[in-house]
């Protein structure tokens, strides 16, 4: 008998095992082929992980002010929210599937939303507080690893500055019992810096020295399209709801920066005088 006789009939031999596993419901009769041909067997590909080192809702963070602004944060969280801490990662999220960077408008959208229900106060008096929200993404490695998450991050920003938030057991509805002074927002007077005429408005924490206290908001009565208001105009605004809203012919107003105003914010805040 030839040799080439006996290597077509290995192959024909080969071949037929093939055919007999696939018969059988596996997928053993590949490997075996590449066997026989003097192929290296293939290794299958690692499961991707979209949830790969993420973060755990409720976890509590002692922080940096340049590590909260940071697009990724590998510190490990306290021990339990009764250790000091700034941050309090309130929610997780997921970005959709085969994404492989971060969508910010996506991150906005979630943050946001799930921000009343961890701090336990209304949107509109959000804006009477100093409580916001910072977000994570992924580490390289994690994208690598198949992570598509962000997190979302309760703090409170005052001068600049995060505050300590409080201690306790709570991870969501934190200030459902009321918001304190230490994280409500003031106002007092500063020197006119633009020698527009009017004295600055310094924002602080309402334990803190303060001229005005946050009473309440209304939003502009403009469509959605209008294009940014002068300064004028939003005076006009103002003059029109500010006194009911405080209750006092004496307050201060602030409105969104243009911005804010591209992104649809339409709130104005109004401030009610105090003698503190």
């Amino acid at each position: 008998m030839s040799d080439r006789h006996l290597r077509t009939s290995a192959l024909a031999l080969a071949a037929g095992l093939l055919l007999l596993a696939q018969a059988c419901g596996t997928n053993t009769g590949t490997t075996e082929l590449n066997a026989a041909m003097g192929e290296p067997a293939q290794s299958p590909e690692p499961e991707l992980d979209p949830m790969a080192g993420a973060p755990v809702v409720g976890s509590c963070y002692s922080m940096s002010r340049t590590q909260s602004v940071s697009t990724t944060n590998t510190r490990k969280p306290v021990s339990d929210c009764y250790e000091k801490h700034n941050t309090l990662t309130y929610h997780v999220g997921l970005f959709k599937a085969g994404t492989t960077s971060s969508d910010y408008a996506v991150v906005t959208k979630q943050c946001k939303k799930h921000l009343p229900e961890a701090t336990g106060l209304s949107k509109g008096r959000l804006l009477g507080s100093v409580l916001d929200w910072i977000w994570f993404e992924p580490t390289t490695a994690q994208w690598s690893a198949g992570a598509r998450w962000f997190r979302c991050d309760l703090v409170a920003e005052s001068g600049d500055k995060l505050k300590l938030l409080p201690e306790t057991s709570r991870t969501t509805d934190l200030f459902a019992d009321g918001l304190e002074d230490p994280y409500a927002r003031c106002i007092r007077r500063g020197p006119d810096t633009n020698d527009d005429g009017e004295d600055d408005a310094i924002y602080v924490t309402c334990d803190k020295p303060h001229g005005y206290r946050w009473a309440g908001w209304f939003e502009a009565p403009v469509g959605k399209s209008a294009k940014y208001p002068t300064d004028a105009q939003f005076e006009k605004f103002a003059n029109a709801n500010c006194g009911r809203i405080a209750g006092t012919d004496s307050w201060w107003v602030t409105w969104p920066l243009e911005a804010w105003w591209r992104d649809g914010e339409r709130r104005l805040s109004c401030y009610k005088f105090t003698s503190s």
